[in-house]
């Protein structure tokens, strides 16, 4: 499958019916009817490239409102208002600015981004006045990590039976109904698991906009073919070392592993 044609993300909120996320693999909101699999594409995040991977990882809903906190690649959070299907968004990181975040912290009043960089400033987000400032100490920091506050999947050799691949790499939300949901990262396939049956069931994601989407992606695609596409820059002398490396001590060779170390530089 087309890189293009893949829809997954790294995480999802769970909101009367449908899950919402931000596309793993470019810029593009979806939002997907959880009884069916339905899926619309709902537009894309202002003010990033239309290209970018991992431009949000971390989520949390407040108030009617979804925040997308900005991943690997994203410099903004953006903030869907779920009562009048509105976007609104505040900058995090310049462009200029290279700083990763390793960790997202929600508070009462504030979001904490912590920067992956020793010794780097921590950004600090009012949830009222969305204005941001930069503070120093770690011991400002109140609330709890996103990262940790997660549900930890029960059903984990399920997920070995069915040989899915990157299965450590996305993230299982839980339902009122004891329902569990996630979606895997090399296709277009919603995993159900309920609790009571212990099985899990593939839905296939079908897009009802697929006529809008297709303008876009051919747009995405011609962005494409203008630049390298890379999460991060990968420089080739790294690249043989790796591979150098990992023929050294594993059998399975270089034609079986280069997949799989590009794939990790990728979405990391």
């Amino acid at each position: 499958m087309n890189v293009l044609e893949r829809i997954s993300c790294h995480n999802f909120i769970i909101a009367n019916g449908y899950a919402y996320f931000s596309n793993w693999f470019y810029n593009a909101m979806f939002k997907v009817e959880i009884a069916t699999g339905k899926t619309t594409f709902l537009g894309i995040f202002e003010d990033e490239g239309i290209f970018e991977r991992n431009i949000h990882c971390e989520l949390f809903l407040r108030d009617e409102k979804i925040y997308f906190c900005p991943g690997r690649r994203g410099r903004h959070v953006h903030i869907y208002n779920l009562v009048n299907q509105s976007m609104q968004w505040v900058e995090i990181r310049k462009n200029y600015d290279l700083l990763a975040i390793s960790e997202v912290v929600l508070g009462d009043k504030n979001v904490f981004f912590v920067p992956q960089q020793k010794h780097s400033l921590i950004k600090k987000l009012d949830l009222e006045s969305l204005e941001v400032i930069e503070i120093k100490e770690e011991t400002e920091i109140k609330g709890k990590s996103l990262l940790q506050s997660k549900e930890t999947f029960p059903f984990w050799e399920l997920l070995n039976e069915l040989h899915i691949e990157y299965s450590d790499r996305f993230f299982w939300r839980q339902t009122s109904d004891k329902s569990w949901y996630g979606f895997i990262p090399m296709g277009r396939k919603m995993l159900r698991c309920k609790e009571e049956s212990g099985k899990i069931e593939m839905i296939s994601l079908d897009v009802v906009n697929r006529t809008q989407l297709g303008r876009y992606l051919y747009k995405v695609n011609e962005e494409l073919k203008k630049t390298v596409i890379s999460e991060r820059d990968i420089r080739l002398q790294e690249l043989l070392y790796k591979i150098k490396i990992l023929n050294k001590h594993d059998s399975r060779g270089f034609e079986n592993r280069v997949g799989e170390i590009i794939w990790r530089n990728l979405i990391q």
